[in-house]
């Protein structure tokens, strides 16, 4: 009778899959084959598509290594810590529920960040240790070191980011007898494309139509495929599906792409059996408009040549067609009136269009959300200001945010805005200035992501003046979500 430790991978996993329910699909065999036959290798390179099921299969290889050697000390390192504990997580899970593995929950701690199997030699290291690139993990040992998605957005975009994930690569050398590199690209140049010239044994299988044609709920197929490259920009498409790497620092966006239009605003009142069942249906370009966003990016310049501050607002129809209505250049700030001026063009746009929710972003300034509340009440007009962080990286924030409606002509743009604007967008990502697609792609941003339909007066979407012969500057009578 075979010992659970004389257990193969393939059928450790297809024994773990009959416990959960699943099937064990050909793109899986694969990968796990591949594991098993190079499990001898000191260093090894599995890239595969995003979503593929890579890292729940490496979790089930760690379990798979501790039933056959309850010794061995694995060690999980990934770009940030959270993603290496989900991972320790998940193989904790596996030990406690699998019957040929529950013999390994021991005494010792059992943590999210480590935890220590039943085995009879003492050691000092944990049986399973997770830990991230920030980390100090200086004179931690290991049998097995994964690294799982080293590289992100985030940490990848600049040359500087780039070199110091290659130093990280170098001290992994000394942290472990066998490292298994597992992930995709995010950047250009990526890691991987480092960790690929190293000639190390390598299994990488990019999105192809017929990558998983069993796939349990239809993803990865054509189909899914046109959604997601309308909804996405095509450098996540190349670096995260393709396995090309790909980043936002090359994205181009072809203005051509971009439709414009002339028409204004058209409000229709709709009415209920009682006033406040009335209800507003505003039209754009012959289309039902279902959400409204302003969104003022704020700067400290106040010369010409400087950055300079924006108002971008933005409708979107029951079609997710996405409308660049509006699109102010503000005046600089200047030592004795500071963003009075701003806050006074602003509010006009806001009283012209029935605006009654703008978001600012929190860059220069903590206060410039009451500033601009405070002007709008000396000129009796409701407006909720809302200040919010930028937290994103600037160049993949307008590519994410931009790209996917320009590239699926989903974006329409006002022929009265200004060509700065175009400029900008035709010289993306590397334009001298960026103010005018960056407010825009704040204000995208601020939409609401679902179509909603024009209903209960509470929750009308819609940030507009609705028709001249209603006082909307009293509260209740501006259309608006908040």
């Amino acid at each position: 009778m075979t010992k659970a430790s004389e257990i193969d991978f393939e059928t450790f996993v297809e024994l773990q899959n009959v416990i959960d329910g699943y099937d064990t699909p050909k793109l899986h065999l694969r990968i796990i084959r591949w594991l098993e036959d190079t499990a001898d290798d000191k260093d090894r390179l599995l890239q595969i598509f995003r979503g593929a099921g890579k890292s729940h299969l490496v979790s089930l290889y760690v379990v798979w290594q501790l039933l056959r050697d309850e010794d061995k000390t694995i060690m999980i390192m990934s770009a940030k810590r959270d993603l290496a504990s989900r991972n320790v997580r998940f193989i904790k899970k596996i030990i406690e529920t699998n019957p040929l593995t529950s013999k390994l929950r021991g005494t010792g701690a059992w943590r999210d960040t480590l935890f220590f199997v039943d085995r009879e030699r003492t050691q000092l290291n944990p049986s399973v240790t997770c830990s991230s690139a920030e980390s100090d993990f200086i004179g931690q040992h290991s049998n097995l070191l994964i690294i799982d998605d080293i590289e992100t957005d985030k940490n990848s975009i600049t040359e500087r980011q780039r070199e110091e994930l290659r130093a990280v690569i170098a001290e992994f050398m000394s942290l472990a007898e066998r490292r298994l590199y597992i992930g995709t690209p995010h950047g250009s140049p990526s890691i991987y494309t480092h960790l690929e010239n190293m000639d190390y044994p390598m299994l990488k299988i990019a999105w192809t139509p017929d990558a998983w044609p069993d796939h349990p709920t239809n993803e990865f197929t054509v189909k899914w495929a046109e959604r997601y490259k309308k909804q996405n920009p095509s450098w996540k498409w190349n670096s995260q599906y393709l396995l090309q790497p790909d980043s936002p620092q090359q994205a181009l966006i072809d203005i051509n792409m971009v439709i414009k239009y002339a028409a204004d605003l058209k409000t229709t009142k709709i009415f209920g059996e009682t006033d406040a069942q009335n209800t507003w249906e505003v039209r754009l370009n012959n289309a039902r408009v279902v959400d409204c966003a302003a969104y003022w990016d704020p700067a400290s310049g106040r010369t010409i040549g400087r950055d300079r501050s924006a108002l971008a607002i933005v409708y979107k129809d029951t079609e997710n067609n996405v409308y660049l209505h509006r699109l102010a250049i503000l005046p600089p700030i200047s030592e004795v009136d500071g963003f009075a001026p701003q806050c006074s063009v602003i509010v006009n746009h806001c009283i012209e269009l029935g605006i009654a929710r703008v978001t600012v972003e929190k860059s220069v300034s903590p206060t410039l959300h009451t500033e601009l509340r405070n002007a709008a009440k000396e000129r009796n007009h409701w407006l909720h200001v809302v200040s919010e962080p930028r937290t994103r990286n600037k160049v993949e924030f307008i590519a994410s945010t931009i790209e996917p409606i320009v590239n699926s002509k989903r974006f329409y743009v006002h022929k009265d805005v200004t060509n700065q604007f175009f400029i900008e967008l035709n010289e993306f990502p590397r334009a001298k200035h960026d103010d005018c697609i960056d407010a825009t792609a704040g204000a995208i941003d601020c939409l609401r992501g679902d179509v909603m339909m024009i209903g209960d007066a509470t929750l009308i979407p819609v940030r507009v003046n609705p028709a001249r012969s209603v006082d909307f500057n009293k509260k209740g009578n501006t259309l608006s979500r908040f």
